[in-house]
């Protein structure tokens, strides 16, 4: 999968504003409603370290928010200058949306119309990993990018 090369291309590479901001990746992960049912529709769980990303109070003015950028390298650069919360967390939802709109078949296998047709939709959603749901763990799977996370414990 394209995404899994370009998180893996740019996370050893801390001098970009997409490996900084994956530094506070901690796993990514691809769930789907009824993997059977094709076409499937996926979400792209992007699950970041917890407390890295600011709770938008329910009061908040979105309409100060202003104009983001759209192109997953401005995103990234956004992120990492950001000082106003509440626009550091719709830039970190931006950017699940922005890496779920990357997740397309390789080049060779766009051909293939089982591969091409077996997706509906791909969406990104945003979670910290210390609210992520045993229940969506278990429904999903995680991308092969072991790297991300520190090893578990034993």
């Amino acid at each position: 999968m394209p995404v899994q090369n370009l998180i893996r291309a740019k996370y050893e590479k801390p001098a970009s504003a997409l490996g900084q901001v994956l530094q506070h990746v901690a796993e990514v992960r691809v769930e789907a409603e009824d993997w059977s049912n094709l076409p499937v529709s996926l979400t792209l769980h992007v699950i970041v370290e917890a407390g890295r990303v600011p709770s938008i109070p329910e009061d908040a003015d979105l309409s100060q928010v202003g104009k983001l950028p759209s192109e997953l390298d401005a995103i990234c650069a956004a992120i990492l200058a950001e000082k106003n919360p509440v626009r550091l967390a719709i830039l970190w939802t931006s950017f699940a949306d922005a890496l779920a709109s990357r997740c397309l078949p390789r080049a060779k296998d766009a051909e293939d119309p089982a591969i091409r047709d077996a997706v509906e939709s791909i969406s990104g959603e945003l979670s910290s990993d210390d609210e992520f749901p045993l229940s969506r763990v278990r429904r999903s799977e995680q991308l092969d990018i072991d790297f991300l996370s520190d090893p578990t414990p034993y």
